[in-house]
């Protein structure tokens, strides 16, 4: 399980702690959180980024404002099986409930290791089960609608629609 976060100073403290928690409780896993002005992740290229995360049948996205973490696109780029809060409130603007129980996408409580180490073990499981085809079908969903040009063109459309309609 792979997890990389950023640690902000004197914000997100609980979030930190559960995450600095579930880095000893859950072994193994690669679970870091990482003084932001430290971590070099952001720095290095989409080559060393994709290399990184690329041996990880699960990784989990944690994010700081209840928003839809960057790394479940991460996670389905490389085919790995992403880990969520549950009940991230964007997840379905995303993703329908068919594609999140087909890649699969799952979810945990938050705050609770118990349930983080259910929702690993599930993941892992999911990502042995689906082989080579559900990395493929994760890969696949990220590379046909989950890029940058993807969610800026989907803004545009947004806007123009809003114009249109205020007009």
């Amino acid at each position: 399980m792979y997890g990389r976060f950023n640690s902000y100073a004197g914000r997100c403290s609980l979030r930190d702690g559960f995450l600095q928690q579930a880095s000893e409780a859950l072994q193994p896993n690669r679970i870091n959180v990482v003084p932001v002005h430290e971590n070099k992740f952001l720095h290095a290229t989409n080559q060393d980024r994709f290399n990184e995360i690329a041996g990880f049948k699960a990784i989990v996205c944690n994010p700081i404002y209840n928003d839809v973490p960057a790394r479940v696109f991460d996670a389905l780029a490389v085919g790995a099986v992403p880990i969520v809060p549950h009940g991230l409130p964007d997840l379905s603007r995303c993703f329908d409930a068919a594609a999140q129980v087909a890649f699969p996408i799952v979810s945990y409580i938050p705050d609770n290791i118990e349930s983080l180490r259910a929702a690993t073990r599930a993941a892992i499981a999911a990502f042995d089960a689906g082989g080579a085809e559900g990395m493929k079908l994760r890969h696949q969903a990220a590379m046909d609608g989950h890029f940058l040009h993807h969610r800026l063109t989907a803004m545009l459309s947004e806007l123009i629609a809003l114009a249109k309609s205020s007009c």
